[in-house]
């Protein structure tokens, strides 16, 4: 996972390096278009449960907003964060997770949902 967030970080200073703009649209849609997938990709398989692994994924994010006038010091999850339309990396990861549970339940990967997933056909309620 160092190497992930160490290519995160070289991109996210790259950005900053060639762009020469500091328009807030303008970066955002760089980092989200040339980092973020960095981090997001194949997360089912890699995605870290303990949170120091999951801020150390997170502090790319933070970095990079801080470097960018008018929206410096914004923490993932934040009210600010919000404003600026960068959900948190561990939110993205959970989506991802979840999207991928929806395609093997419903069958739209070939996976043996039996070998991943133990179905309860009880009524919940009663």
């Amino acid at each position: 996972m160092s190497l992930i967030t160490h290519n995160a970080y070289k991109r996210a200073a790259l950005i900053l390096k060639c762009l020469h703009t500091r328009d807030q649209q303008t970066l955002k849609l760089a980092f989200c278009t040339y980092v973020r997938p960095l981090l997001e990709f194949a997360s089912q398989i890699w995605s870290p449960g303990y949170s120091y692994l999951i801020n150390s994924i997170e502090k790319v994010t933070r970095r990079f907003t801080k470097q960018i006038p008018g929206v410096r010091h914004i923490l993932s999850g934040t009210p600010k964060a919000i404003k600026y339309s960068l959900p948190s990396i561990e939110f993205e990861h959970l989506h991802a997770d979840l999207i991928w549970c929806f395609k093997i339940v419903f069958v739209y990967v070939d996976v043996h949902r039996d070998d991943y997933l133990e179905f309860c056909y009880e009524s919940l309620s009663r």
